[in-house]
């Protein structure tokens, strides 16, 4: 498994995005769940950084969209074009320095496609 334990999940008012967050919190617990318009596809990856930088828990798990979320990582990572090029019901787990979220401050730890999750999951489709 990878071992995450999410503090709150930030999830796009989109249908698939609220579904998965859903999905998401029954199966890693009582997570409290957070809905936010900075996660839809073409936001601005800077607001959610933001909104992530005013939240008190240490682990976030946002729910989102291309090209948004790999936008999001560029943003932690401090470059300006994508490194990643998440699909649909990808992950990419981003460790930040210093404990805040910042332009730059992010380190990517994994990057792991659907596929991936579903056998790390126990589903061998």
């Amino acid at each position: 498994m990878l071992g995450i334990s999410p503090d709150l999940v930030i999830a796009s008012p989109y249908v698939r995005a609220q579904q998965t967050a859903e999905i998401t919190c029954e199966e890693l617990g009582d997570i409290p769940r957070l809905t936010s318009d900075l996660l839809v596809p073409m936001a601005d990856p800077s607001h959610i950084v933001e909104l992530l930088r005013a939240r008190s828990e240490q682990n976030i798990l946002c729910v989102g969209h291309a090209p948004n979320l790999d936008l999001v990582t560029a943003y932690l990572l401090g470059v300006d074009e994508p490194v990643t090029s998440l699909r649909k019901a990808g992950c990419a787990s981003i460790e930040v320095r210093a404990g805040r979220p910042g332009a730059g401050t992010g380190m990517i730890v994994g990057v792991y496609p659907a596929s991936a999750l579903r056998r790390l999951g126990g589903d061998q489709d």
